[in-house]
């Protein structure tokens, strides 16, 4: 579906346009980056002062601030990047094609529902919260064409809860955390940690049983940092992998 896909592009691109305040400090401060648009805009290398990768921001949109050195071109894509991503997706025919094709099934109506403030989702603390951020994957035994997963035949790859009018919602998904299920481990420094384990349950189904599908439960990570994933260029990449595989 086309929100579907901008999810995707969003994720990869244009939230990768700088939507990112911190990252990893092993993040390459010579990374490139060009703007679609207006042709190669980059970050450039040759700077005598690498990127900051730190910020005065302790406010709660910390995440959601470009790089101060971004240039002028790419905090353009940055800004279209965070207000897609903060946007509400629409049924289809809307007036804004841009953001239309919402449904039939869907778990939220926009990308910052489950990654709030460009940070990471949490799971609910018990069955009565909805599912909010998490997503539950599904799959039946066995694979799909391309050896990965196959989804359930009926609700398909991932549980999804609401719907647009007129189309009966999937159902509800509930987790409970069963102390049955927790675990206390030992961490190398010698501190004990408590694990717990997450019961799945699905109500209301609208589509008959699922029949025991085999589940997955995650939240939605976080998305800084994708700007300087981006940039890296593809054939230093390429290298490493061939490099370290097993490639003749």
């Amino acid at each position: 579906m086309r929100h579907l896909a901008s999810l995707t592009l969003l994720a990869l691109a244009a939230c990768a346009g700088g939507t990112a305040a911190f990252a990893s400090a092993s993040a390459s401060s010579s990374a490139s980056a060009s703007a679609s648009a207006a042709g190669p805009t980059t970050l450039s290398a040759a700077a005598s002062e690498p990127p900051s990768l730190v910020t005065g921001n302790t406010t709660r949109e910390a995440f959601a601030q470009p790089l101060a050195q971004l240039p002028p071109a790419l905090r353009e894509s940055f800004q279209r990047g965070r207000s897609l991503f903060r946007q509400n997706w629409v049924i289809a025919p809307a007036a804004d094609a841009q953001v239309d094709g919402l449904g039939p099934f869907y778990n939220r109506i926009s990308c910052i529902a489950c990654h709030s403030a460009n940070g990471k989702g949490h799971a609910p603390d018990g069955p009565n919260e909805r599912a909010g951020a998490l997503l539950v994957r599904l799959s039946v035994p066995g694979v799909d064409d391309h050896g990965g997963p196959k989804p359930h035949p009926v609700y398909g790859d991932q549980f999804r809860e609401a719907s647009i009018p007129g189309v009966p919602a999937p159902g509800r998904v509930s987790i409970a955390w069963p102390a049955r299920l927790a675990r206390t481990v030992t961490l190398a420094g010698g501190a004990k940690v408590r694990l717990r384990a997450p019961q799945i349950r699905f109500h209301e189904l609208a589509y008959g049983p699922l029949q025991r599908p085999l589940t997955s439960a995650r939240v939605g990570p976080v998305v800084f940092g994708l700007g300087l994933l981006a940039a890296v260029p593809d054939a230093p990449c390429v290298r490493i992998v061939v490099a370290s595989s097993d490639f003749s």
